[in-house]
């Protein structure tokens, strides 16, 4: 039987990142990130660098797109995991194979300066602000993966700049995501959630969220769901798939979901529910072995790419 949800939602901890910036306190925030990553794989980030008025300006940006006609949303739609950028409909990823498809679409923006591909952005007749938006938005988020890769680093008695080199191509993804309200989602099978349980495949994700709710994480007793409610300002760290290879299984990379908000819930439920996230990953080239700092290496050393795609081409 879960337990009640609502009791542990301040057990996922909270940190300031501005005390990362500060050498007096540099050290013990890293330690504090790291352990926060191996007990719970979550966290919550504040003073971090990315301004209000480009938050809302994204979430702006996202809600116009989403409500377009459907042909004009297709025209741009998402072709293949390598590509991974586009539109994707309702129903098209699968995160939890054990259940129906998930209640939401979204839209893929990967790295501007790709040679090999090309971003889909929205014409700019109809858009005139989209493209810089999230380009804006896609620096800031760069950089606030670096500082969350530093201070793991440190944790780990390495040079802050240990994963620079590794992650410099920026090889990562922005998700504009919109879960529709419940009204109109089509009927439910049983078992659907706006998003099933699954963790990232990645190094980290960063995460925006709406005042809507619905992010449930995993407890560390496998047992039980952390809900895991956007705070004001807040951004929402986990350690996705890869990071916890890299890690030798140091660092958590959690479960989580979105649920639908209760039935007789009718103020949420005819909410629609918007977030955001960053997928950092690292260089495709990279190849992620165990980390020396972290035991006896459990696994095989790998090409980020070839783990990637693998995931990829898994849900879709």
């Amino acid at each position: 039987e879960m337990t009640d949800v609502a009791n542990l939602a301040h057990s996922i901890p909270q940190f300031d990142l501005s005390q990362f910036d500060d050498p007096e306190t540099k050290h013990k925030v890293a330690s504090d990130i790291f352990a926060a990553f191996q007990t719970y794989g979550f966290i919550y980030l504040f003073n971090h660098g990315l301004q209000e008025e480009l938050r809302e300006r994204a979430f702006r940006e996202s809600r116009e797109f989403f409500s377009q006609p459907m042909p004009t949303k297709l025209e741009l739609g998402w072709e293949n995991p390598k590509a991974n950028r586009g539109y994707s409909a309702m129903g098209r990823e699968h995160l939890d194979l054990t259940k129906p498809t998930d209640v939401k679409e979204s839209f893929e923006i990967g790295n501007e300066n790709s040679t090999e591909f090309r971003n889909r952005w929205p014409p700019t007749e109809k858009f005139p602000t989209f493209k810089s938006t999230y380009l804006e938005l896609w620096s800031v988020m760069c950089k606030i993966n670096e500082k969350v890769m530093g201070s793991i680093a440190i944790a780990l008695g390495q040079k802050e700049d240990y994963f620079n080199s590794l992650i410099d191509e920026h090889h990562n993804t922005i998700r504009l995501l919109h879960y529709p309200p419940l009204v109109t989602a089509p009927d439910l099978k049983p078992g659907q959630q706006r998003a099933g349980a699954h963790s990232d495949y990645g190094s980290i994700t960063l995460l925006l969220n709406d005042s809507q709710g619905g992010l449930e994480v995993l407890h560390p007793d496998g047992k039980s769901w952390i809900s895991a409610p956007p705070l004001p300002g807040g951004i929402i760290v986990n350690v996705a798939d890869l990071l916890q290879q890299w890690s030798n299984d140091k660092l958590k990379s959690t479960i989580h979901r979105v649920v639908l908000p209760e039935k007789g819930d009718d103020t949420t439920s005819r909410q629609p529910r918007y977030s955001i996230a960053f997928f950092c990953n690292p260089n495709p080239e990279a190849i992620i072995k165990c980390l020396p700092e972290c035991g006896e290496p459990k696994y095989p050393p790998i090409r980020a790419i070839d783990h990637l795609v693998g995931k990829l081409s898994a849900t879709y």
